[in-house]
């Protein structure tokens, strides 16, 4: 088994390789810029596994929520590696992958500077989305409320009982490890980002259109 899975849709980009049995991990910190650090990370990454990039059975990306733009870099990069090496294609929403570990609870990421994305998780799935004011989120929360460490939102969200989840990158590969071996491949034409609310661009255009 050997997969390799981008996630640029954050503060910090992770990229995770499996080679067998063992997990594989790069961190891009939210300090650089992941649209030029990436692929020299993904080399990195490929080059301590022992591998050439085109041994890898199936590639794949977290397709959101998150940045637009960082959204768009993780997922062309892999596009151009399934173009080269015509690789199985994966992918997963951040809460799809977090909610087995999570099984009961909220999750919340950074959107902007006054909003975050939330997901209820019931049962180990995804019960609900949205997108939440940050002075809004104790009256909506559901039991405890988990965020991924690097996005540091414990420091803006101090009011609230806040439980880390730390090893992100070791969950990512878990989750596609069983996604690999069911064989849950998608073709390119239905390799998609998963968008929660229009870009800052779209929103302008519909503003403008809603006032003529």
């Amino acid at each position: 088994m050997k997969f390799l899975i981008i996630d640029t849709t954050k503060l910090s980009a992770f990229i995770v390789a499996k080679n067998g049995n063992k997990n594989y991990i790069k961190i891009i910190p939210e300090t650089k810029k992941h649209s030029e650090e990436l692929l020299n990370s993904v080399n990195d990454l490929v080059a301590e596994t022992g591998l050439e990039l085109s041994d890898f059975d199936a590639i794949g990306a977290i397709t959101g929520p998150g940045s637009f733009t960082g959204i768009r870099i993780g997922m062309s990069t892999v596009k151009a590696f399934v173009c080269a090496h015509g690789f199985n294609i994966m992918q997963a929403n951040l809460f799809e992958v977090v909610a087995k570990t999570i099984n009961e609870g909220t999750v919340i990421l950074k959107n902007t500077n006054a909003t975050c994305y939330m997901a209820v998780i019931k049962k180990g799935k995804v019960a609900s989305e949205s997108i939440v004011d940050y002075d809004n989120l104790q009256n909506v929360i559901y039991k405890n409320v988990y965020y991924i460490a690097e996005e540091h939102l414990d420091e803006q969200l101090s009011y609230i009982n806040l439980n880390k989840i730390d090893n992100y990158p070791n969950i990512i590969c878990e989750y596609f490890e069983e996604q690999f071996n069911n064989n849950n491949f998608v073709d390119i034409n239905s390799f998609c980002p998963y968008y929660m609310q229009l870009s800052q661009a779209e929103r302008e255009l519909k503003d403008k259109q809603n006032d003529k």
